[in-house]
This record gives C-alpha cells, sequence and structure tokens, in this order.
C-alpha cells in the first residue's frame, strides 16, 4: 500500500483497506453490503446475486445446509444453525461446532422461526446465530424465508412418495392388474422394473389405523 496513498486517507478521514490481489472485488462489495449495508436497505438485505443464487436453489430443491452455507458465504466469521423444537441440528454452516440437543432446544427463544405451510409445530425449522451482529436482522428473516421455501418443498414430497407408495400398494393387492400398470407404478416409486424385492407388513391395532 503506497504510503502516500495512506497518508492521504488519513487526512481526509477515508478508510482504506487492503486485500490479496486474488480476491474478487464482487466478494469484496457483498461483504460490505451483507454485514454492514443490509440495515439500511428498505427491501433487501442479502445482495441481488445471493437472493438469486438462493431462489434457484429453493427451487431446485436444495437442502437447508447448502442455502445456509451459501447465504453466509461472504460472512467468513458467521456460524448459523438450523434448528427443531427438540433442538436437533438440522443443517449448520461449515465448520461449526456441535451443539448438544438440550442446550440447542434452550437456545431457540432467540432464533428466528421458519414459517412454512404444512409443517407441524413439532418440525418447524429454527435459524440461531450465536452472536447475532454476525448478520443484520433483515438478512436472517430473507434467509428464513427461503429455508421455509425448502421446507414445503420437502413436506410435498414426502406427500408425493406416499401417494405413489399408497398406489402401488393398491395395485399389488388388487387382483387381475396388467403388468405394465404395476410396472410403472414401481418406477414412480423408484424401485427397479425386476426384483428381487421384500415386502414389509406392519401393524398398529384397530385404535392406531392408519400410523403403519
Amino acid at each position: 500500500m503506497p504510503d502516500d496513498l495512506v497518508e492521504a486517507c488519513v487526512r481526509h478521514g477515508l478508510p482504506l483497506a487492503a486485500v490479496p490481489a486474488h480476491i474478487m472485488f464482487r466478494a469484496i462489495t457483498d461483504t460490505v453490503y451483507l454485514g454492514r449495508w443490509g440495515e439500511l436497505s428498505r427491501r433487501h438485505a442479502l445482495p441481488e446475486s445471493v437472493r438469486g443464487r438462493l431462489g434457484r436453489m429453493a427451487a431446485q430443491g436444495a437442502g437447508p445446509g447448502a442455502v445456509v452455507a451459501t447465504a453466509f458465504a461472504h460472512l467468513e466469521r458467521a456460524v448459523a444453525y438450523v434448528l427443531t423444537p427438540s433442538g436437533r441440528t438440522v443443517a449448520a454452516t461449515p465448520g461449526a461446532a456441535a451443539i448438544p440437543a438440550r442446550e440447542a432446544a434452550v437456545l431457540l427463544a432467540e432464533a428466528v422461526p421458519v414459517d412454512a405451510d404444512g409443517v407441524s409445530p413439532y418440525e418447524r425449522w429454527h435459524l440461531y446465530l450465536p452472536d447475532p451482529d454476525d448478520a443484520p436482522p433483515r438478512m436472517l428473516h430473507e434467509l428464513a424465508s427461503v429455508l421455509g421455501r425448502c421446507q414445503e418443498a420437502r413436506v410435498r414430497a414426502r406427500a408425493e412418495e406416499r401417494q405413489t407408495a399408497d398406489e402401488l400398494g393398491a395395485l399389488l393387492a388388487a387382483p387381475g392388474v396388467d403388468v405394465a400398470v404395476v410396472a410403472a407404478a414401481l418406477r414412480a416409486c423408484g424401485l427397479p422394473a425386476e426384483g428381487p424385492y421384500r415386502v414389509l407388513v406392519a401393524e398398529t391395532g384397530a385404535q392406531r389405523a392408519g400410523l403403519a
């Protein structure tokens, strides 16, 4: 860093930072944006490039781990967790230390709840940062919205899996079903067209019908 540049910046009260030459300028601006300017934004705290990437990931069914890692990629010191109401860690930023479930359950009071349609309160995710100053609050709420879309996609995928499994079970129990129809139902369930197969039957009793 040239001495005259340093002296000029000191004289005029301008901040000056030095970074290695291989660091992309976009990475610098995104880091400043996320860490400082996000609070001043009227609409969004996440940079447009990050928001677009997260939106595509949610649409493609990405998991919460990938979403959190992408959102905090430019905040090197930030640590974040996605927790369940029981304290189970669903996802965390790379390198984050594990939190025992009992401790994590207590920390939920400081977390941002993730709203998702079709999700019970017992499954609802929570976004938790040990140091709230690592990211602006608006960014956390935007990220929680993305995570909500991810969880909704998981709920829909599970519902589709159950439906295709029910359809296959009905076909196998019905007499005289065409072999091609059964083969199509097997493929829909992700099963090979030819065996061997193993069929499991579970019974929960008349009072708990349907739980099996």
